[in-house]
């Protein structure tokens, strides 16, 4: 198969060979329209953008499309009216494989800009459609290669992450996320040395070329996996993931303040439902570590009936009201092939589908069901009605055994008979508690797989246990804690702490209290980590990644890394609300950052798993605040609409106020002030009433926008002024940007240039201060700069902040906020900004820049 090369030098390659090119520049430029433009264009709209100046247009368009057939080599391309180019199973196309590739190495090989050498000067629409494709396919690389190193040094392999984040570098070497990424790279495979080289140099770059002071976070990349990586080590062997390093109360490595702050504009979206807890008891030949994992699977039962009984293990319901050496041989000891059965038997068919019912249906599964080989999990086991709490005792006493489903009262629990085929009745038993052959026939191949087994009496009269090397070792009643138990009560322990750690870190967070919060969650990692409880792992992971994206300033890079992790974990574990969670919150950062594609996809792939109202409503906000970045209005507000209606119905009044406040931003944008003024103020009264303080300023600053737009001065600055007030005091950059931009255009509307000027310079200052802004509210505040020089008039002023916004905006796929920059420059003499501008607004659906077009000058009037 053949493969077009539009990145660098273009080329058409067969078997790795090249070919004869088609012959002219326009040949080249003509194909690559056809094939990244969005809609198929006519041959009219491609012979004035490409062949004007010809004596025949549409001739000349003729002759390049059967150039092109005949250097592809394939005759029924390119034909129509207007033009499809559908190249599916004919040819590879290099552009297309950097955001589709499923292989990733073929990122490393993509060198060059697109259609690089090929310039048009004669065809100036064009000229302006290729520069925004280029930054637009350069971000789109940069997006992938930082996606691809993200998901590696999440699993621990940092040496393979170490090429492609330093590729990202290369491409965009003034962002510090790319800099932190390979630092982080470095450090995870172990070359600490490397990490602090490359601090060094981001440290120089920024200062000599930027002068600014690198991120908190980027120095402290460097030292974080090295430091801290046995405070939460899952195996002596495996690669350690990221969240491996992370800060715990036990940290003696040295950490910068890190400031709250309220993320604009998702700052406190719901982290999802809660999801039943999932486990992880893959076991292996050895009888110790077999062993092992009947523990866990018995503490799992105790710590999902009573999370304060998990604190205490011998005291924690049934489980432990008959805990002595001879249970703990059976139930510990024994747990290979036919460890089951020994349960089941000590208990009896009936107390069995009590431990199930009265807890869950996962944990009757790893009661009732053998061990798995290693690295694989168990089949969910079906749902079964609960039955209520259950009820602690002190070590070394007597509980209550649970009455029947019946409300009868059972006895007390006896030991297995001498003789008992224990594999039996754990067939009995598996049928019993699922209603399904599946299981009994689960229990029976692991029964015909070992060695049948009897339980007989022991020498000393003492209650009947296996004859197993682990059983032996036990010590008898009232000698020191046996091995198994000891095991038990670490891992119940472990998982205890992490639920609870993950619920204090959470409501921490809420409070405001970030450090606390933050502290507690990667704790909660660490705990569950010891616990093996896979889904509570992947959870906590979540909640930490999500944390660190919304409550902490510069923190995104280790946020998006340990979503990376926690989505790993959770898909093993099977848990699906975790993976949307996890799915949303990377399109959520993607978002901000202006990497559209990649963007699309996280929340694709969320939107795709969703299964609850909450979930959706979440995921359609994200997407219309990309929609709406992009300037894809008609998605925007369709997606912001349906969340609007899906979070009322949930009654999640804070994602309802959230998602009316970019609805309303989409409305005023468009010039649509009166339903803008409606659903801000509805979004106010929501943010108002939930006492969403850390929220505030983000509605706030818009409906003050508006009241500007409607000459009331006074009320507009009293909005801005407050919310720059409470913006400083929650110290969030974003914020702080709205509404210093406001209070910038406040002043120049009351003349008083020299104020506006320093507003609006403190506002860029504030927004693009932290390497993970927001970098739409960036370009609007760039955007009300240009325009009030060019008002005062200071070309000398507008001129380098238009082109900066420019830039900002190509790279990020604003295209609104492209079109006002060559608007911008089309004032300041550019003779061919207003046609470039014309071509990228044809797909925008936006009254009020389609009248701001009108205005724009035919002709390049140069401002002096």
């Amino acid at each position: 198969m053949g493969t077009i090369r539009l990145l660098g030098r273009p080329t058409i390659e067969y078997d790795g060979v090249a070919v004869r090119s088609p012959r002219g520049r326009k040949s080249w430029a003509l194909l690559a329209y056809l094939l990244l433009t969005e809609r198929p264009p006519t041959r009219k709209r491609l012979a004035e953008l490409l062949f004007a100046d010809a004596a025949d247009p549409l001739g000349a368009l003729r002759w390049s499309l059967a150039e092109l057939r005949r250097a592809l080599g394939v005759p029924d391309i390119l034909t129509g009216d207007p033009i499809v180019a559908s190249l599916e199973n004919k040819l590879i196309v290099d552009v297309l494989e950097v955001v589709d590739a499923s292989d990733a190495a073929r990122l490393l090989t993509v060198n060059g800009e697109l259609l690089e050498g090929v310039d048009l000067a004669a065809c100036p629409e064009f000229e302006s459609w290729l520069l925004v494709e280029r930054h637009r396919v350069a971000a789109a690389l940069e997006a992938r290669l930082r996606e691809v190193a993200m998901r590696l040094v999440a699993a621990g392999r940092g040496h393979d992450a170490i090429a492609f984040a330093a590729r990202a570098v290369d491409l965009n070497p003034f962002d510090q996320g790319n800099h932190e990424l390979l630092v982080r790279s470095l450090a995870v495979a172990g070359d600490r040395r490397a990490a602090l080289h490359q601090v060094a140099v981001c440290d120089d770059m920024l200062n000599r070329e930027l002068g600014i002071e690198p991120s908190a976070a980027l120095r402290e990349a460097a030292t974080a996996p090295e430091d801290r990586l046995d405070a939460s080590r899952h195996s002596a062997d495996a690669p350690q993931p990221w969240s491996a390093g992370a800060q715990s109360s036990c940290d003696t490595s040295p950490a910068s303040p890190k400031t709250p702050r309220a993320r604009s504009p998702i700052n406190e979206l719901p982290a999802g439902p809660a999801v039943a807890p999932g486990r992880d008891t893959a076991t292996t030949s050895d009888a110790a570590a077999a062993a092992e994992a009947g523990v866990v699977a018995a503490a799992d039962v105790v710590a999902e009936a009573d999370a304060a009984a998990a604190a205490d293990v011998l005291a924690a319901a049934d489980v432990a009201a008959t805990w002595d050496a001879a249970a703990a041989a059976d139930v510990a000891a024994t747990w290979d092939a036919a460890a089951a059965a020994d349960v089941a038997a000590t208990w009896d068919a009936a107390a069995a589908a009590d431990v199930a019912a009265t807890w869950d249906a996962a944990a009757a599964a790893d009661v009732a069901a053998p061990p798995v080989a290693a690295g694989r999990s168990r089949p969910a086991a079906p749902e079964l009605p609960t039955a209520g709490p259950v009820r602690t005792a002190s070590p070394g006493t007597h509980v209550a055994r649970l009455p029947h489903q019946d409300g009868s009262p059972r006895s007390p629990r006896a030991g297995p008979a001498p003789g008992a085929d224990l594999s039996t009745a754990a067939q009995e038993i598996a049928a019993q508690l699922h209603r399904e052959p599946a299981a009994a026939r689960r229990f029976a191949a692991a029964r015909d797989g070992s060695q049948a087994r009897t339980v007989s009496p022991a020498p000393d009269g003492s209650p009947a246990r296996d004859g197993s090397p682990a059983a032996r070792e036990l010590a008898p009643v009232g000698q020191k804690t046996p091995p198994s138990e000891e095991r038990w009560r670490q891992a119940v322990g472990a998982r205890a702490a992490a639920s609870s750690q993950l619920e204090a870190g959470r409501a921490a967070i809420a409070a405001g209290a970030v450090e606390a919060g933050l502290e507690c969650l990667r704790r909660a990692v660490s705990e569950a980590a010891r616990s093996h409880d896979v889904a509570l792992r992947g959870r906590a992971l979540a909640a930490l990644g999500g944390a660190l994206v919304h409550a902490i300033r510069g923190r995104d890079e280790e946020g998006a890394i340990v979503l990376h992790e926690a989505i790993a974990v959770a898909q093993q574990a099977g848990d699906r609300a975790t993976v949307v969670t996890a799915y949303r919150e990377l399109g959520f950062v993607e978002v901000q950052a202006g990497r559209r594609a990649t963007a699309e996809s996280w929340l694709g792939k969320a939107q795709a798993l969703a299964a609850t109202g909450e979930e959706l409503a979440a995921i359609l906000g994200v997407r219309g605040m990309n929609s709406s970045d992009l300037a894809d209005y008609p998605a925007a507000l369709e997606y912001l609409g349906e969340s609007v209606q899906l979070a009322a119905g949930q009654g999640d009044h804070r994602q309802q106020a959230w998602s009316l406040s970019l609805l309303g931003r989409a409305h005023l944008l468009r010039g649509n002030h009166s339903q803008a003024t409606a659903t801000i103020a509805e979004s106010l009264e929501l943010v108002r009433r939930q006492r969403w303080i850390a929220f505030q300023p983000w509605p706030q600053a818009l409906q003050a926008e508006l009241d500007l737009a409607a000459g009331r001065v006074d009320e507009a600055t009293d909005g801005f002024e407050q919310a720059w007030a409470l913006g400083c005091q929650l110290n969030d950059p974003c914020w702080e940007g709205m509404a210093a931009r406001g209070l910038g255009m406040v002043s120049a509307g009351r003349g008083d240039y020299a104020n506006a000027f320093r507003w609006l310079d403190q506002a860029a200052g504030h927004a693009s201060r932290e390497p993970d802004r927001y970098q739409w509210v960036h370009g609007y505040v760039l955007d009300a700069a240009a325009s009030t020089a060019l008002v005062r008039p200071d070309p000398d002023r507008a001129r380098p902040v238009a082109a900066q916004l420019a830039s900002l905006a190509a790279r990020c796929e604003m295209r609104e906020l492209v079109v006002r920059a060559q608007l911008h420059l089309s004032h300041l003499g550019d003779e061919q900004a207003t046609d470039k501008a014309r071509l990228i607004a044809a797909g925008i659906d936006n009254p009020a820049l389609t009248h701001l077009l009108d205005q724009a000058p035919e002709n390049a009037l140069s401002r002096n």
